[in-house]
C-alpha cells in the first residue's frame, strides 16, 4: 500500500492539470522552496566561511595554550611550576608575556593600546611571522644593538599615530602611570623610548591598539621584577591533542591557575558569530515557512480537482489513512523537488563564486570575497527543517481529502 500510494502521489504530480492555475501554483511552490534552501544554505556557508578565517587569524597571534592567574594580573612563576609544564611531552615551548594599557607619543600623535611585553621566545610560540605587513617581527637585537627597545605595532594602532617604520631618527614615547611616587616627585609616568621594527595585521580588534616589545621594557616601565609575568604562553606539538594537555597542564597547576586553549581565548567572539548564525537560520526558516503557504494553495487545489478520483478509490475500498498519506506524499514529493533544486542551485552559485568572486568585500581585508565553505552538517539540518516544514503544510489539505465521501453509482 505505501508504494501504490507514492505511485499515485507521484502521478497526481505529474500529470496534466485541468487548469495550468494549478501548475502555475505548484512550480511557484517548487521555486520558492528551491530560492529559500539554496539562500538557507549559502548563508550558514559565509558564517562558517567567516569562522574558519577567524579561527584562522587567532591562531596566528594566540597560542596554543595560555595560563593566566586565577586572580589578579600579575604571578611570579618559580622553577618547580615551570617543570610541571615542560614535563608534558606535547609542550615543545613556553615564552613568558606581560601585558597592560600605555599611552604611546610619536610626532604629535597620541593613542593609547596593549602594550605586551614578550621574551625572545614569543615567535617560537606564536605565528606573529605570518602577519607582518612591513619591516620585521624582529623586536630582540644582539651584541651593541641590546640597549634599542623595538616594538611591532599593530595596524590599527600604526595608522593612529602614523608610524614610519623606516625612521630610526624619532623614537615612539612610551608612557606607564607611577603605581607608587614619592610627595617630591613631580613626574607622575614612567617614560621609556621604542622604535618600529615593523607593522603586523591579523584582525581588527587586535590590530587597533596592540604593540608588542621586549619583555623588559615592559617590566621597567611597571617597575616589575624580572620573574613577574601576566602569562604563560604554551606551544603543543602539532601531533598532540591540545584540549588533553590543557586538562593535563590544569590538573598539575591546580585551581589557582587558569588554563585555556586557542578558542576559549577570544570564546565571546567566536559565540557571537555562532549566535548570527543561528538567529539567520531562524529568519530563513521563518521565510520557507511563509513560502509553504503556496505549498498548502497547491494541494487543496489538487485534492479539489482529484475529489472524483478519491471518491471512486474510496469506494473500491480505500481507507481515510491512504488519501491522507497520497497528499502527504504529494507535498513532500513538492518539497524533495525543490529542496535537490535549492542544493544543487547552491553547489553551483558556490563554485561560481569560488572561481570568479561573485561577492568581493572591501578593500584591506584579509579576503578578496566573501568566504564560503559549505559543510555536511549544514545540508542535513537543512534537509531536514524544510522538509519538516513541508510535511506540517500537507496535513490540512490531506486532511481535507479524507473527508471526501464514497463515489455511489446509482442504476
Amino acid at each position: 500500500m505505501t508504494k501504490l500510494s507514492q505511485k499515485i502521489a507521484w502521478r497526481y504530480l505529474f500529470a496534466k492539470k485541468s487548469t495550468h492555475a494549478i501548475n502555475l501554483i505548484t512550480g511557484i511552490s517548487v521555486l520558492g522552496i528551491t530560492i529559500g534552501t539554496t539562500a538557507l544554505i549559502l548563508v550558514l556557508s559565509v558564517f562558517n566561511g567567516f569562522e574558519s578565517v577567524i579561527s584562522h587569524m587567532i591562531g596566528q597571534l594566540n597560542p596554543d595554550i595560555i595560563i593566566t592567574p586565577s586572580q589578579g594580573k600579575i604571578m611570579t612563576p618559580d622553577d618547580q611550576m615551570l617543570d610541571k609544564i615542560k614535563n608534558q611531552e606535547a609542550v615543545e615551548q613556553l615564552s613568558m608575556t606581560l601585558e597592560e594599557i600605555a599611552l604611546f607619543d610619536y610626532e604629535g600623535n597620541q593613542a593609547f593600546g596593549y602594550i605586551k611585553g614578550v621574551d625572545s621566545l614569543f615567535t617560537d610560540v606564536t605565528e606573529i611571522d605570518s602577519t607582518v605587513l612591513m619591516g620585521s617581527s624582529r623586536i630582540y637585537m644582539s651584541g651593541l644593538e641590546e640597549a634599542i627597545n623595538l616594538g611591532l605595532f599593530g595596524l590599527g594602532i600604526a595608522n593612529k599615530l602614523d608610524i614610519n617604520v623606516s625612521d630610526r631618527l624619532n623614537a615612539i614615547s612610551v608612557h606607564m602611570p607611577k603605581k607608587k611616587r614619592s610627595k617630591f616627585e613631580t613626574k607622575t609616568f614612567v617614560t621609556r623610548y621604542v622604535y618600529p621594527s615593523g607593522i603586523y595585521s591579523i584582525q581588527q580588534d587586535q590590530d587597533y591598539d596592540n604593540v608588542i616589545v621586549p619583555i623588559s621594557l615592559v617590566q621597567e616601565l611597571l617597575k616589575y621584577k624580572e620573574n613577574q609575568v601576566s602569562a604563560i604562553e604554551v606551544k603543543v606539538s602539532s601531533k598532540a591533542q591540545i584540549a588533553t594537555v590543557k586538562r593535563m597542564i590544569q590538573k598539575d597547576l591546580g585551581d589557582d591557575y587558569r588554563v585555556r586553549d586557542r578558542f576559549e581565548q577570544d570564546l565571546a567572539f567566536l559565540k557571537i558569530i555562532k549566535v548570527e548564525k543561528t538567529v539567520s537560520f531562524v529568519i530563513f526558516a521563518l521565510i520557507l515557512l511563509l513560502v509553504a503557504f503556496n505549498l498548502v494553495g497547491a494541494l487543496w487545489m489538487i485534492v479539489l480537482e482529484k475529489k472524483l478520483d478519491i471518491s471512486i478509490l474510496r469506494s473500491m475500498g480505500v481507507t481515510q489513512s491512504f488519501v491522507k498519506s497520497i497528499f502527504i506524499r504529494e507535498g513532500l514529493l513538492i518539497t524533495g523537488l525543490g529542496v535537490m533544486s535549492g542544493m544543487v542551485l547552491a553547489i553551483v552559485i558556490y563554485w561560481i563564486h569560488q572561481r570568479y568572486g561573485i561577492v568581493p568585500v572591501q578593500e584591506n581585508f584579509i579576503v578578496d570575497r566573501y568566504p564560503i565553505e559549505l559543510r555536511l552538517p549544514d545540508f542535513l539540518i537543512t534537509i531536514l527543517i524544510v522538509m519538516l516544514i513541508g510535511y506540517l503544510a500537507s496535513i490540512l489539505p490531506a486532511r481535507r481529502a479524507q473527508q471526501v465521501e464514497a463515489y455511489l453509482r446509482a442504476d
